[in-house]
C-alpha cells in the first residue's frame, strides 16, 4: 500500500511539475525576437543568445562556444533562416524547435514577423511553458493578427522604409508594398544613385515619410529630415530590443501605417 501511494505521488509530481521544471533550465536561442518570447515563456530560465549584440542575422557564424551551448541546452529555439541553420537541423534533436521547418525555403528571412508561424512555434512551447504565460502569448498573438489585417483598409498601399526589406510578413496578404533604400543585406554606404532613386520614388507618391528599423541606416535619418521628411521609428529584430515580442510586433505595425499616413 505504502508502495502504491508514494508511486501516485511520483506520477502527480511528474504530471504537474515537468513543464515549469523544464522551463527553468536552459534555453538557446539565435536571435533578439526569440529571446524576447523566451524570456516572457520562461521567466526562471537562463536564455543564451547566439547572436551577439552587435551581430548581424544574416552574416553571423556560429562559434565553437554556441556550438556546444546548443548542444548542453535543454531547450533550443531558432528562425531557421540563420546561415547556420543546416548545421543545427543535422544534430536532429527533438529538443530543437524553429520557425522554420528543416526542408522549408521561405521567401523571406525575417520569420518572427509570421505571426502564423509564431503562434505554431508557441503552441508547441506549451508544453513546457508555465500555461497562464503561453495563453497570454497566444491571446495577444491573435489580437496582434487583427491588427495586422486592419492595414489592408488602409488608403495609401505603399511605405517606404531607410534599410532592407525585412516586413514581408507583417503586410503579406493586405496589399501594402515595402519599399527599402537597399534591396538587398549588402553593408557599407549606400550609393548616390541607389538614394536619389529612392528620393524620387518618394517624390513621385507624394511621401513625406519614411521608416527607419536599424542603427546601421540612422546616418541617413538627418539627412532625410533636412530634406523635409518625417522619420518614423521602427525595429528590424537585428539588433537587441527591450521590450516583449507582442510589443514589439505591435510597435512596427502601427509604425508602418504611420508611415501609410493611415492613423486612426
Amino acid at each position: 500500500m505504502k508502495k502504491r501511494l508514494i508511486f501516485i505521488t511520483l506520477c502527480f509530481y511528474l504530471l504537474f511539475s515537468f513543464g515549469p521544471l523544464f522551463a527553468q533550465n536552459s534555453i538557446v536561442v539565435s536571435g533578439y525576437p526569440l529571446f524576447s518570447l523566451a524570456n516572457f515563456l520562461f521567466p526562471k530560465a537562463k536564455i543564451y543568445s547566439i547572436l551577439p549584440p552587435k551581430g548581424d542575422f544574416h552574416h553571423h557564424e556560429l562559434k565553437p562556444k554556441d556550438l556546444q551551448a546548443i548542444k548542453q541546452a535543454d531547450l533550443v529555439i531558432i528562425v531557421g533562416t540563420e546561415p547556420w541553420a543546416k548545421r543545427v537541423f543535422s544534430l536532429k534533436s527533438e529538443k530543437i524547435l524553429s520557425l522554420a521547418r528543416p526542408e522549408e525555403k521561405p521567401k523571406d528571412p525575417h520569420l518572427w514577423f509570421s505571426l502564423d508561424r509564431v503562434e505554431r512555434l508557441v503552441k508547441e512551447l506549451s508544453r513546457f511553458a508555465e500555461k497562464k504565460e503561453a495563453e497570454k502569448v497566444l491571446a495577444e498573438v491573435q489580437d496582434l493578427k487583427k491588427e495586422r489585417a486592419k492595414l489592408a483598409s488602409c488608403k495609401n498601399k505603399t511605405f517606404f522604409h531607410l534599410g532592407h526589406r525585412v516586413f514581408y510578413y507583417l503586410v503579406e496578404g493586405t496589399g501594402i508594398e515595402e519599399v527599402p533604400l537597399v534591396p538587398a543585406h549588402q553593408h557599407g554606404e549606400v550609393s548616390p544613385g541607389t538614394l536619389m532613386k529612392f528620393l524620387k520614388a518618394l517624390e513621385a507618391k507624394g511621401i513625406k515619410r519614411v521608416l527607419v528599423s536599424s542603427s546601421e541606416f540612422k546616418n541617413y535619418e538627418n539627412y532625410f529630415k533636412t530634406k523635409g521628411y518625417e522619420v518614423i521609428p521602427a525595429y528590424s529584430g537585428d539588433e537587441p530590443i527591450i521590450i516583449s515580442y507582442q510589443d514589439f510586433i505591435k510597435h512596427n505595425i502601427l509604425a508602418i501605417k504611420k508611415a501609410l499616413y493611415c492613423e486612426e
